[in-house]
């Protein structure tokens, strides 16, 4: 008897049209993601800005070559590293709605 109104509950579940809010617009999702994407970005490349400046506060003072090579290479890294995902994040994004087959 259980097992027959889990079915139905199921059924009743699976009949209801669903529901969209206001995050399944295009136009919201897109701001959201443009504005949480920038703020993502920001903070990667102020983290990397920050790591520059302290490499060149630690070459002022006297700090090993080695060091300061590490430090400028890890920095460098960031943000190539943070542009690399941007721009592969709208490049798929892009090609996911050219490439989208529900239309069919």
């Amino acid at each position: 008897m259980n097992d027959r109104f889990k079915n139905n509950k199921n059924q009743k579940q699976q009949d209801k049209p669903a529901k969209k809010g206001r995050w399944d617009n295009p136009a919201v999702n897109m701001t959201v993601h443009v504005i949480m994407g920038t703020f993502i970005f920001l903070l990667v490349a102020t983290a990397a800005y920050g790591i520059d400046l302290y490499v060149h506060w630690l070459q002022a003072h006297g700090a090993t070559t080695y060091l300061v090579f590490l430090l400028s290479g890890f920095a460098n890294a960031l943000v190539t590293l943070d542009v690399a995902c941007a721009l592969w994040y709208i490049i798929k994004k892009i090609a996911d709605e050219f490439c989208d087959d529900s239309d069919e």
